[in-house]
């Protein structure tokens, strides 16, 4: 013979959220989070060059807004990478550390010729051995190969591997 009182009925769903503060009974205030910057302080976002690594910022001051390869790409980008300036592509990235410009791409055989395009035009470009508006670089590949561009903006030559 069991006693004592019933179970109650457990609802079918169990609510997980908190109870509101009218649940609750209490009055509930909304109060901002200070700010921590005292009104009359400027807040400083410059990084000073005792902060930064002064050869990465002298690096970069000296370095072109973008360098791109501009050539007969048209294996792989089709017609749109025959001697293109704007080809996503084929930008290149600047590595502070190694203060250089550079670009890895997938290439299938055979022989290329290019040119390196500074800030988007030919009024700045590269050919061989780093001479401006100079005779196309040339590269000559015997199997598909994946290939990275270093271009050294001192010295205005590329390199590749």
């Amino acid at each position: 013979m069991l006693t004592g009182d019933p179970v109650p009925e457990q609802p079918a769903s169990v609510e997980h959220a908190p109870p509101s503060p009218e649940q609750l009974g209490e009055e509930v205030q909304f109060t901002p989070a200070e700010d921590p910057t005292p009104p009359d302080t400027a807040v400083d976002l410059e990084v000073s060059s005792a902060e930064a690594d002064s050869s990465t910022v002298e690096a970069w001051h000296d370095q072109p807004q973008s360098v791109a390869l501009s050539g007969d790409f048209d294996p792989i980008l089709g017609e749109a990478g025959h001697w293109s300036t704007d080809l996503r592509e084929l930008q290149l990235s600047y590595d502070a550390a190694a203060n250089s410009w550079h670009q890895t791409l997938q290439l299938p055989a055979g022989t290329y010729q290019y040119k390196v395009l500074v800030n988007g035009s030919w009024d700045e470009n590269y050919g061989r051995f780093g001479v401006r508006d100079g005779a196309n670089h040339e590269l000559h590949l015997l199997s598909d190969s994946a290939v990275t561009f270093r271009f050294d903006y001192a010295s205005k030559d590329i390199a590749t591997s």
